[in-house]
């Protein structure tokens, strides 16, 4: 944003366009313009960084996702050396265009939430109880925290269709002790993580069916789709259960 600023200034050296810091680190996709005016280049502009920011040119509101783009006044203003109108690109593409990050709304307002990753992890670590060595376990504890976090980010991006921004990318912050998972973003990226971690194995209210073990997880039995569920969550393989048809031994 800020080499796209710095390249609008030097179009327009009447204008005065200042904007926060912050805003500066923006991206702005690939954007070809044909404007003739600093009006219609900036709502350009906007519209290519995904709405992300709002601007305001003289006399004008912020021009915004909520306010719709109006054309520039024609100020009238006429020429004292000739008695003829002034060109109205001429007026309108000078004075003070001020850019600011979008204010607060219901979707792009940040939000924090904790989420009990305890039935999780638990159901995780019955998955290794083979492992004798229990170091080894809390660190496949540890990995498969963080897959779960690569999963709800792999989420976003295609929910996003690959047009992410580092406001869309939430941040985690896992506390072991507790087994909180501290999720922080927009309200649509927390929502995105409620359905993945309400959809992992181990949570209460899952229902078992003969083909899943204990709270919907995959069973044992050889079944195919048991075995790649363990090996994208990088859980050991699962015991031979009974042959069908056969009563498993009490």
């Amino acid at each position: 944003m800020a080499n796209v600023v710095e390249a609008l200034r030097e179009r327009y050296t009447k204008a005065n366009i200042v904007f926060p810091p912050g805003l500066g680190s923006l991206n702005i996709s690939d954007v070809k313009l044909r404007a003739g005016s600093l009006w219609e280049e900036l709502e350009a502009i906007r519209v290519a960084s995904g709405s992300r920011f709002e601007w305001m040119g003289p006399n004008s509101p912020f021009f915004s996702a909520q306010t719709p783009f109006v054309s520039m006044p024609n100020t009238g203003a006429i020429d004292p050396s000739t008695g003829l109108p002034l060109d109205p690109n001429r007026v309108n593409n000078s004075g003070l265009f001020v850019l600011r990050e979008m204010s607060l709304t219901s979707e792009n307002e940040r939000v924090v939430e904790a989420f009990n990753l305890g039935p999780y992890l638990e159901w995780f670590r019955n998955t290794q109880s083979q492992e004798s060595n229990k170091t080894l376990v809390e660190k496949l504890i540890e990995e498969s925290v963080v897959k779960v976090q690569g999963m709800i980010s792999d989420t976003i991006n295609t929910l996003k269709q690959g047009r992410l921004t580092p406001a869309d990318q939430p941040s985690f912050q896992f506390h072991r002790g507790a087994n909180l998972l501290i999720v922080i973003g927009a309200r649509e990226a927390v929502e995105v993580a409620r359905k993945v971690i309400t959809a992992l194995p181990g949570r209460p209210g899952q229902v078992s069916s003969p083909a899943q073990g204990e709270y919907g997880a995959p069973g044992p039995g050889g079944n195919p789709s048991n075995d790649a569920f363990r090996r994208r969550y990088g859980l050991n393989p699962a015991p031979p259960g009974p042959a069908p048809g056969t009563t498993p031994p009490r």
